[in-house]
């Protein structure tokens, strides 16, 4: 049983953030898509805002972490480093 809804605390010297961390083996399920579409919650788990600030999601497939706010809401997410989302792709510096 785990203690804490979040994995992590990253401490920027000014400022605490509750860092949820996931990973996924997964591929696209086309390559002509190429992105990857990973579960972050499902009926066991809500992670509000008020409990995880971030989320880091470690994609074997593009071998790296895409690092992304958590907006409240989200159940999924899909992981690619040539959509909206390729951003939040080993930007550490988010934080």
């Amino acid at each position: 049983m785990d203690a804490s809804i979040y994995d992590c605390v990253v401490d920027t010297g000014n400022k605490l953030f509750r860092v949820q961390v996931k990973s996924t083996i997964k591929e696209p399920v086309k390559k002509s898509v190429n992105n990857v579409q990973v579960v972050l919650a499902n009926c066991k788990s809500t992670y509000t805002k008020e409990l995880i600030d971030y989320f880091a999601v470690w994609c074997d497939y593009y071998d790296g972490f895409f690092i992304f706010k958590n907006k409240g809401n989200m159940q999924t997410i899909r992981l690619s480093l040539i959509g909206k989302n390729k951003i939040y792709f080993n930007n550490f510096a988010l934080i």
